[in-house]
């Protein structure tokens, strides 16, 4: 065997080579990741779903209407046609219909549709939170407790897959009817846009508590809650108008963590007990604002 010398005093072998040739080529045969699991790495990072069949389907329907609406916008304002063909059928005629959007409108649907895929794409909870853990151990220990058989402990545990089944989503791959309500609650408040736009267009002149109230949108509500203190006090776009910002701050927690969405929930309480600080306090004076009310702050972010 040959060996020969380097520069630094020191003795090369042969194999050395060979051994580091082949070192540095498995290195990047087990490193190698294939599509599949980067697609999994990455939905596991950001917590999305990988849906499957009908749910699949309906995510990407929706994906391409949306990105179509965007694109009518883009290119025809917020004046267009929808296209249907021109047909008379028993005395009824079907014929292109013509839209003209306000710029309200047109961000309700834009808000709509991206609260949609969000509730579709990323689960509300998959059990590994602080609460959900917390809540998952009142059963056992109504259970070391009472013992199994008791019908208190079965009662609890009845409610506990109740929850699971309607909240959450531990594997990523089903919507809950949690989550049908939130979309339903979104397409709601976008079809009152569409809708009653006229009424809008008067509470800014006149406030939030000037629309209708509930009982007068929905009269089959009037027997059941005609008598609620809150729901004849605020009007019917008062409530679409909390459950709006409400499902905004769902969907921010969802896709961008807990943390901002404690941020951006503490600006809006500073919006209404903001007036509270001084303007004579040193430093802090300089966060002092006029008085809001809770229909005056929901208005601003949901109805402007």
């Amino acid at each position: 065997m040959t060996t020969t010398h380097r520069t630094d005093g020191g003795i090369d072998d042969p194999n050395d080579g060979d051994s580091g040739d082949s070192a540095d080529a498995a290195a990047p045969a087990a490193e190698e990741v294939s599509r599949e699991e980067a697609e999994e790495l990455i939905e596991e990072i950001e917590r999305r779903r990988s849906l499957q069949g009908i749910a699949a389907v309906a995510v990407a329907a929706i994906g391409i209407l949306f990105s179509i609406f965007q694109l009518y916008l883009a290119a025809r304002s917020f004046t267009f046609t929808i296209w249907l063909p021109t047909v008379e059928i028993g005395g009824l005629s079907l014929a292109p219909i013509q839209v003209s959007l306000q710029l309200l409108q047109a961000n309700a649907i834009h808000v709509a549709f991206a609260l949609v895929l969000t509730f579709l794409l990323f689960p509300g909870s998959m059990g590994d939170g602080i609460v959900s853990r917390n809540l998952g151990r009142i059963v056992p220990a109504i259970a070391n407790r009472l013992g199994d058989r008791n019908p208190l402990t079965r009662l609890f545990a009845r409610g506990r897959s109740a929850v699971r089944w309607a909240f959450i989503d531990p594997d990523r791959d089903r919507v809950t009817p949690f989550d049908l309500v939130c979309i339903a609650a979104a397409i709601l408040s976008a079809i009152y846009f569409l809708t009653e736009f006229a009424e809008i267009q008067n509470m800014r002149v006149f406030g939030i508590d000037s629309g209708r109230p509930v009982t007068e949108v929905y009269a089959f509500l009037q027997p059941i809650l005609g008598g609620v203190p809150f729901v004849s006090e605020f009007s019917y776009a008062m409530a679409l108008g909390v459950i709006g910002v409400l499902l905004v701050l769902e969907a921010t927690r969802r896709t961008l963590g807990l943390p901002l969405m404690i941020i951006v929930a503490t600006f809006i309480v500073y919006a209404r007990w903001g007036y509270l600080i001084s303007g004579n306090t040193p430093f802090l004076g300089l966060l002092a604002i006029p008085e809001l009310t809770w229909p005056d702050i929901v208005q601003n972010l949901w109805y402007n």
